[in-house]
């Protein structure tokens, strides 16, 4: 039996014969080596005395065997080669049908996806040829799954691109997955897939984005485009959110995807989700932009907010805290804890309270620099003035100013005098002068250098969280005040 033959019908004599069907439909679509095979072919079966076998091929066209070999099972399954034998391999070259013609089944199954299968090979380099359970895989994606010829081809390309190896049998092995999902979710036209392989973009250049944050110099796996997949679509998270949560990865040596993905999932487990974004605000608020909240920061606000203080009183808390320097949520839980032991819990009464504390600022300032004092007041003042106020006139109060000038300390002598005045029962300035002018008298006619009595009051001493002001900005109020002078 000769290596190539014309079956009956489709000889003719003293040319190599080609159709022009050929080359209408097939030469447009055919890989230029097993275009080389077919016609080379196609003139051996003319003369067979050329080559009897794959090796001549081969040797004519400076071909390997492989690479010839592919050729043919390639043009048999455009249905122009029929395979006679395998060992040795034998082919007969089939004719081009006309339309009007009757074709077995075989033939009709060929031609109809002749041009679809042709762009299957066309999609893999050349030495790489398509097996039978391939080209029956991309057909069902058609006749079972219901995709477009077009949206399968998309498809295909679109897996080629992807990590897990570019070889036809893994590709195939996931886009048959991927096709399967797909189509459960009603994606087989172009357009849809187009939309798909759009997401999925987006998912992969998150996971890109998430690695270059860990410093991993790599493609993202399956697994972890998997979990970049269920933050979008499962968890609603947006890229900032995802971003931000890269922060608490520090406190892990070897941050990952899957250690990133257990912090969000703790997020997210722990029903945070309800306040989420207005914790974000806060902290956004607190100078912290970049801060992802957590599930326990999250819990504190639903706590407050269960103890009657409103979210707008809150954000204004971060405010103040911000305009003090500080930025940490435990800031803003210390001065919402000062806030709730003098009832303030919503905007108004926040607001109210640091009016208040603004003008007794200044008021203290003012009697600060009657004594002699050019100092901003401080969370002691404030609270002498708080206890003075309840219990004297502003003259009263006044006049122990104008009195305590020029001593060593001078508030705390205020503080005496206001409270031997209260002994004795002074209640206006002209007779605390009067008192005042004779005690400094006597000490002077005694020749004594006398000062004010040993004090036994202690100055208050404050730890770094209670000596910022729970009300607002002191050094940002007095700045101001300053450059208006």
């Amino acid at each position: 039996m000769p290596f190539c033959s014309f079956s009956e019908g489709a000889a003719m004599f003293d040319v190599t014969p080609i159709e022009n069907m050929f080359l209408l439909e097939y030469l447009p679509t055919a890989p230029d080596g097993y275009l080389r095979v077919y016609l080379y072919a196609r003139m051996l079966c003319l003369h067979p005395e050329l080559g009897g076998e794959l090796a001549d091929v081969a040797k004519a066209l400076h071909m390997e065997e492989e690479a010839v070999f592919n050729a043919f099972s390639y043009w048999e399954r455009m249905g122009l080669v029929e395979r006679l034998s395998d060992r040795p391999p034998t082919y007969a070259i089939r004719p081009l049908k006309g339309g009007g013609e009757v074709r077995t089944e075989m033939d009709r199954d060929y031609y109809k996806y002749r041009e679809f299968n042709s762009s299957l090979q066309a999609l893999f380099p050349p030495g790489e040829m398509l097996q039978p359970n391939q080209y029956q895989m991309a057909n069902d994606w058609l006749n079972v799954l219901g995709f477009s010829q077009e949206a399968a081809l998309r498809m295909l390309e679109y897996e080629i691109r992807q990590p897990g190896g570019k070889r036809a049998a893994s590709v195939f092995k996931r886009a048959n997955k991927r096709a399967a999902e797909w189509a459960d979710r009603g994606i087989r036209s172009l357009e849809d897939v187009n939309q798909a392989i759009s997401y999925d973009d987006q998912v992969y250049s998150l996971a890109s984005a998430v690695m270059k944050q860990f410093a991993m110099n790599r493609r993202p796996t399956v697994n972890e485009l998997d979990c970049v997949r269920r933050w979008i679509e499962d968890w609603k998270l947006t890229e900032q959110d995802v971003i931000a949560a890269c922060a608490q990865t520090t406190k892990s040596r070897a941050p990952s995807i899957a250690y990133l993905d257990a912090i969000l999932k703790a997020r997210v487990e722990s029903g945070s989700n309800d306040h989420f974004e207005a914790v974000k605000e806060l902290l956004r608020e607190l100078g912290a932009s970049n801060a992802m909240p957590t599930p326990d920061q999250t819990r504190k606000y639903a706590a407050l907010l269960e103890q009657g203080f409103e979210p707008e009183a809150l954000m204004l808390a971060a405010v103040q805290c911000a305009r003090k320097r500080k930025h940490g949520f435990e800031d803003l839980e210390w001065m919402v804890e000062e806030w709730g032991k003098a009832g303030v819990r919503t905007r108004a009464d926040a607001e109210k309270y640091i009016a208040d504390m603004q003008q007794a600022t200044r008021e203290v300032r003012a009697l600060l620099e009657t004594a002699g004092l050019s100092r901003r007041p401080n969370m002691d003042d404030l609270a002498r003035y708080d206890s003075w106020r309840a219990r004297f006139s502003t003259e009263l109060i006044q006049c122990a100013a104008e009195c305590a000038r020029g001593r060593r300390v001078p508030v705390v002598y205020m503080d005496k005098l206001l409270s031997a005045w209260e002994i004795s029962g002074v209640t206006t300035p002209e007779a605390a002068r009067a008192q005042h002018a004779q005690v400094t008298g006597a000490e002077r006619t005694s020749g004594a250098e006398k000062q004010a009595a040993p004090v036994n009051f202690q100055q208050r001493s404050y730890t770094a969280e209670e000596s910022q002001s729970v009300y607002f900005d002191l050094e940002k109020y007095y700045a101001e005040e300053d450059e208006g002078k």
